[in-house]
């Protein structure tokens, strides 16, 4: 008997169900009759409302964006938890030696997660480098070094940024940095790993699907490739072949430690995603031994009335991207009504706003030469991006109920003020000053 035909509506308000059959056809043949028009709306706006800046000003606005960013991220820490850093200097200070903030975090499987680490440099040899390593082959570390100098805070100490990574859920362990004192006595520092949770609650493909696609990982590092399968689609105890096809490099899936090209695998209960019916996962670790090696992925199967189900991936060796910033670009347009709004990644600067535009002047060119010059100007841009920045962070971590709201108005505006004050004297010191020292 065939699967059971479902809605391509979800039962909540949130409208079509992305994964639908019937959502996808739809999308795929919405697109191909919009993209065409988005783009050409793109280009008539890219030639009209073209930025003009000196090479210098987009450069102080990358580098404030960029703190941004960076801040925002280390914020919410892609655990789902807004950390409110009210005393973040202190716990830093509070390192005597060698010491990680946060102590212990939780991971989001398939994202890289920053922990900072703290040294007090006096205390190491010069130039002094610093070891870092997982207790859990599932978890990994980038960078694997680190020179304690780098990312200085004050003279005597260092705060340095280090990635986190897991694809495997519910998995635990610890990440630990060695480095060698003045003395020659070696010094650990540890930060726990909890937990690893989805990133999402998973929902079944229509049949087999690989996650992520691509998955990337770096040389000699064993990586963990999920194969979802819908088992409605797949019924118990089929076989499912895995293999790899244009194969670039010494890429290979890894079977019981040693390296092969392909495998067989039966489908049974303990595949069964926890608390669901019709969902299975398999996890399948893979690795190269160095840069650009790449290889398709296949599962191949026969479906619930004999007809040949298959999925395709690729596993590639490559710098492992983090995700693109909460804000991207500043745009200087003509509004409705607002100073600014934040749509998609992008600040909108309202140059019809009375304010706005004795400060900036009428179009994007004459902000930016007034950014360039006019110290007032540099001063108004840097509290827009700051202020609505922060802003759309607290929205989201609101609607996501990451922020505990007892009063929605108040709560969300001392959020506002708090991380903007923070903030703050890095950004308008990127801005004004031209960069940070």
């Amino acid at each position: 008997m065939g699967k059971q035909a479902t809605s391509p509506l979800t039962v909540t308000r949130d409208g079509f169900d992305p994964s639908h059959p019937i959502t996808k056809e739809l999308f795929n043949e919405l697109r191909k009759y919009l993209v065409p028009f988005y783009k050409k709306e793109e280009q008539k706006y890219n030639k009209k409302y073209a930025t003009q800046a000196d090479p210098l000003v987009r450069d102080r606005l990358k580098d404030a964006l960029k703190e941004i960013n960076k801040y925002l991220k280390e914020l919410v820490g892609y655990n789902g938890e807004p950390i409110i850093p009210t005393d973040t200097k202190k716990e830093i200070i509070d390192i005597e030696i060698l010491g990680f903030l946060p102590e212990s975090t939780t991971l989001i499987s398939g994202i890289p997660r920053i922990v900072q680490l703290v040294a007090r440099k006096q205390l190491f040899k010069d130039k002094s480098i610093i070891m870092l390593s997982s207790t859990n082959q599932n978890i990994e570390v980038f960078p694997e070094t680190v020179a304690i100098e780098k990312g200085k805070i004050k003279d005597e100490l260092s705060l340095i940024p280090i990635n986190i990574l897991c694809d495997v859920v519910e998995e635990k362990g610890e990440v630990v940095a060695l480095a060698e004192l003045k003395e020659g006595e070696l010094k650990e520092a540890r930060v726990k790993i909890v937990d690893v949770i989805q990133k999402e609650e998973l929902k079944p493909p229509d049949t087999l699907e690989f996650s992520p696609n691509p998955c990337k990982s770096r040389p000699n590092r064993v990586r963990k490739l999920s194969l979802l399968i819908n088992t409605d689609a797949v019924p118990m105890g089929r076989k499912i072949k895995i293999y790899l096809e244009n194969i670039r490099g010494d890429i290979a899936l890894l079977l019981n430690g040693k390296k092969s090209l392909s495998d067989n695998i039966k489908l049974e209960k303990n595949h069964l995603v926890n608390g669901s019916k019709d969902l299975a996962k398999v996890m399948i670790p893979w690795i190269g031994s160095g840069w650009a090696q790449s290889a398709r992925i296949v599962a191949e199967t026969k479906g619930e009335e004999g007809e040949i189900l298959k999925a395709n991936g690729k596993i590639q060796i490559s710098e492992i991207e983090e995700e693109p910033g909460l804000v991207r670009d500043v745009k200087y347009l003509p509004l409705e009504e607002v100073s600014s709004q934040y749509v998609a990644g992008i600040i909108y600067i309202n140059s019809e706003h009375p304010l706005n535009n004795q400060v900036f002047g009428a179009d994007e060119t004459d902000m930016w030469k007034k950014v360039k010059e006019d110290k007032t100007a540099q001063y108004r841009l840097g509290l827009i991006i700051l202020e609505e920045s922060v802003s759309r962070l607290a929205e989201k971590a609101a609607s996501e109920g990451k922020i505990k709201l007892v009063s929605p108005v108040t709560d969300i505006r001392r959020f506002i003020d708090l991380h903007t004050n923070i903030l703050a004297p890095k950004v308008l010191k990127v801005i004004m000053a031209g960069g940070i020292k």
